[in-house]
């Protein structure tokens, strides 16, 4: 995708009205958000759902490419499959980074305190650590190819965190509320809206953000090659 092009251009235009349409449904169109007792008392602060919630799942998204993108690697031993992993993941990072923040907002005003070890807050921080620990693993090596293919390993077994993060709310008792499940979103039309489109807007920024990502980490790989034949 080239951004000077006619798809370029389209896709710019396509993340900014779709994003707008968002902002404009999160903070004007939608009606407060009523999910149990979880609800903050800052009848403003449950708008934040809307970028929590979605942040979290771009997050999840960006490690499952990762995994991917390292299981190719080990299979393919094509480098395009470990830049992609990689690329992913700094994305990944920062959108779980998003989620953190903005669920200790809401902690403070739905739980009285910004952190307090709640399941879901305890496994998405260790999800997060994990990604940091595979990006700081890879940074170990100047080898391209045998940092390829160790962090190929790392970058599979880091994924187990994901579903333990998901998951986290079902197995252990959690003051996180269970706003969607799998088959199953306790959610109404016009907030379940709201939040689809969020979603579709945070995506689109995040593929858009892969693909740049991606072609930097290419050239910077390149060059890293370059110098590596020069210095041999």
């Amino acid at each position: 995708m080239n951004v000077n092009n006619a798809k370029g251009k389209l896709y710019l235009a396509t993340i900014f009205v779709v994003n707008i349409i968002a902002l404009y449904m999160i903070f004007i169109w939608s009606p407060p958000l009523v999910v149990g007792a979880e609800v903050p008392t800052d009848p403003n602060v449950f708008r934040i759902f809307y970028l929590h919630v979605p942040a979290g799942m771009v997050a999840y998204i960006s490690f499952a490419i990762t995994l991917i993108g390292s299981i190719l690697y080990l299979w393919k031993k094509d480098l395009k499959w470990d830049t992609l992993a990689a690329a992913s993941a700094k994305l990944g990072i920062i959108f779980c980074g998003a989620v953190l923040l903005l669920g200790s907002i809401w902690a403070e005003n739905a739980w009285g305190t910004y952190w307090n070890w709640d399941p879901r807050e305890t496994t998405t921080l260790l999800l997060f650590f994990a990604y940091v620990a595979y990006l700081a693993y890879r940074m170990a090596f100047e080898d391209i190819e045998k940092r390829a293919r160790l962090s190929s390993v790392l970058g599979i077994l880091a994924f187990v965190t994901v579903p333990l993060s998901y998951l986290s709310v079902m197995i252990w008792q959690s003051l996180h509320p269970i706003v969607i499940s799998l088959g199953n979103v306790t959610l109404s039309p016009p907030i379940a809206d709201t939040l689809i489109v969020s979603v579709i807007g945070q995506l689109l920024i995040f593929f858009f953000a892969l693909y740049l990502t991606v072609k930097v980490d290419t050239l910077t790989e390149k060059i890293e090659k370059i110098k590596a034949e020069e210095g041999s």
